[in-house]
């Protein structure tokens, strides 16, 4: 059994362990930024690697406001919208998709989100693309030919050879259905493995969008930090299906998380990118200028799961659409904070060689966007790192424990809630990354302090610089439940369930396998393969554990296909803080805040970190770590 005290303090002043596993296979890239560049492809030079490589800025301030336009129709556009985009032949009206698992349609709405074509039956809302399959719809763009382009490049797996964009003339909004005349099947330039190693797992697109009939792919990276752009030069008017074009590269990108949408506006003098929480909004004063030389401005926002953007009809505003809740959203540019004036108008920043260029010519140099470090407040790029950590062995890696967190998000005490530096410590996991070789975090409950849906929404902003970045799990201490534990009842599964995080949620091909109730991940198990080829079995388990939730963990500690897996056990009060196992039985009232003493236990069939050793730790050998928090 392998414990670590809850309380090591870093430079920022966190709280924060770090497990590092050692040897594994594969190597690991350990210096932090500058990025280094690699070889992917076998015998060739990566084609990237002669292109800048541009770091974009992250804000911890508050959020930009988003506005609800409607809810979606849940047969139609909201059923799980992945892409939107506005048309270019029909005044107000927008096109979206859905995701995998939906018919081939498109569906065609108002600037109010109001279906034009009604259901005639259910699931027979918008057009039927014939001669198209949705394996894994994930954008859709439209060209100045007058065309929309369905972009089939979901790729979570990295395994995909039939990557496809389906070419089909922009549809009246009220057809029942339409052809497909022309697909362009897709190969990227730096992927010769299918599937892509682990430390290349980054060949899956959510965000595409067209200059005039060129199309450009942003790259959803799963390993490392770089997100990259390809082109695929516009020749959406031929009538066929040809072979497998190659991508061309066309920059490299370190954003705050996963890219998940992307468009640019008509004229192509904006382009806007956006991940779970944050956008970036680029502008340029003609199309022979590279987006990263002209204006920038930025900002964050809270919502559960944006995966589509575009810009409205007037081309001064944002909408957006969660895939999560089926919401149609708004926000205005100007909302956004200027970070970088275009360069006709002054740099308010740094400028570097790289940047003064012509386009986007090949450089060594990396190039910051930040600009002014003081335009953005809260925590910034400058977070200070923990200097007395040792690095990490070549081919390590890292697991991450986040303990007790809630006085940070408090709304009741006289020393004010600090957010921030929750969210910092997020921030900076998720810099570290590729430096530490960083897989997975843990949080051991007591996420918030009072069960209040104020501080439970300060939490999910905090930890969302991991989310779709690193896969972060979650259990319940006694401060997430009523009156500290006086009854169980909460609002944690309001807020974390299993499509908050992609890389959880099974729909999305994440780490959760099962739960004792639907859709509630207060009691979980996952599965993770960790770099170096060992299967791990985490169980979360709920604070004061009830005998039918343990009884359904040691069933499933005990199934056979887990039987040669390294279980760990998440949960809240297991060790008291001489390092001995909760015990009421033998040791009573001698140790305080026992989960027995508490309200919770009223039912009597609750249980302490002995009993839980008993009934199902001590039973199964390849329980290898137990990871609490609380006192």
């Amino acid at each position: 059994m392998i414990w670590a005290p809850s309380a090591l303090k870093s430079k920022l002043k966190h709280l924060c362990l770090w497990f590092v596993f050692s040897p594994v296979t594969f190597g690991q890239e350990s210096s932090p930024y500058p990025i280094e560049r690699k070889t992917t492809i076998a015998g060739d030079t990566d084609p990237f690697s002669e292109l800048p490589l541009y770091k974009l800025p992250v804000s911890n301030s508050n959020p930009v406001q988003l506005t609800t336009i409607a809810q979606l129709d849940p047969n139609g556009p909201g059923k799980e919208c992945s892409g939107i985009v506005r048309g270019r032949n029909w005044k107000n009206t927008y096109w979206t998709i859905n995701d995998s698992g939906d018919e081939p349609r498109l569906y065609a709405i108002d600037g109010k989100g109001v279906n034009y074509l009604k259901s005639r039956s259910d699931n027979t809302t918008g057009v039927l693309l014939g001669g198209a399959i949705n394996v894994d719809w994930e954008d859709i763009a439209v060209d100045d030919s007058g065309n929309v382009i369905v972009c089939d490049v979901g790729n979570n797996r990295n395994d995909r050879r039939d990557l496809t964009l389906y070419i089909v003339p922009e549809p009246s909004p009220v057809a029942s259905r339409a052809s497909v005349p022309h697909k362009r099947l897709l190969r990227y330039p730096d992927q010769d493995r299918f599937p892509a190693s682990e430390k290349d797992f980054n060949f899956d697109c959510e965000g595409v969008f067209t200059i005039a009939d060129d199309i450009y792919l942003v790259s959803k990276h799963r390993a490392g930090e770089e997100a990259r752009i390809y082109k695929l030069p516009g020749t959406n008017t031929v009538q066929s299906v040809g072979p497998a074009e190659m991508l061309e590269p066309f920059a490299r990108l370190v954003p705050s998380g996963q890219v998940t949408g992307a468009d640019a506006s008509p004229d192509g003098l904006q382009l806007v990118l956006c991940t779970y929480d944050q956008i970036w909004l680029f502008g340029r004063n003609s199309v022979n200028q590279s987006w990263f030389e002209g204006s920038l401005s930025h900002g964050r926002f809270l919502s559960p799961q944006i995966e589509s953007i575009c810009f409205d009809e007037k081309g001064d505003g944002l909408v957006l659409a969660d895939e999560k809740t089926g919401q149609l959203l708004h926000l205005p540019t100007n909302a956004l904070t200027v970070v970088r004036p275009n360069s006709s108008e002054g740099s308010a920043g740094r400028v570097s060689a790289a940047q003064e260029s012509s386009n986007l010519a090949p450089t060594d140099e990396n190039v910051d966007l930040w600009g002014d470090e003081d335009v953005l407040t809260g925590v910034s790029a400058s977070l200070p790192t923990v200097d007395d950590m040792e690095a990490i062995s070549p081919g390590a890696w890292t697991m991450v424990v986040l303990p007790d967190t809630q006085y940070y998000v408090d709304l009741t005490r006289k020393i004010p809630a600090s957010p921030e530096v929750f969210r910092s410590m997020s921030q900076w996991i998720a810099e570290q990354r590729k430096a530490r070789n960083i897989r997975l975090v843990l949080h051991v409950g007591d996420i918030v302090d009072n069960n209040d849906p104020a501080e439970f929404q300060m939490a999910v902003d905090a930890l969302s610089p991991l989310r779709g970045l690193l896969p972060t799990i979650v259990c319940t201490g006694n401060h997430e439940y009523e009156g500290n534990s006086r009854v169980r009842k909460t609002y944690f599964n309001d807020f974390f369930r299993p499509a908050t995080d992609p890389l959880i949620d099974p729909a999305k091909d994440g780490l959760l396998r099962e739960t004792f109730i639907a859709d509630s991940i207060e009691n979980a198990a996952y599965e993770f393969l960790a770099p170096d080829g060992r299967p791990l079995l985490i169980l979360s388990l709920e604070w004061g554990v009830r005998d039918e939730v343990l009884e359904w963990a040691t069933d499933v500690a005990g199934r056979p296909k887990y039987k040669d897996h390294t279980a760990i056990l998440l949960n809240h009060a297991y060790l008291y803080h001489d390092d001995s196992r909760y015990d009421f039985a033998t040791k009573g009232r001698s140790q305080s805040a026992n989960p027995l003493r508490y309200g919770t236990a009223a039912t009597g069939d609750n249980n302490d970190g002995q009993m839980v050793w008993d009934k199902l730790v001590r039973r199964y050998s390849n329980f290898e770590m137990v990871f609490c928090g609380h006192v």
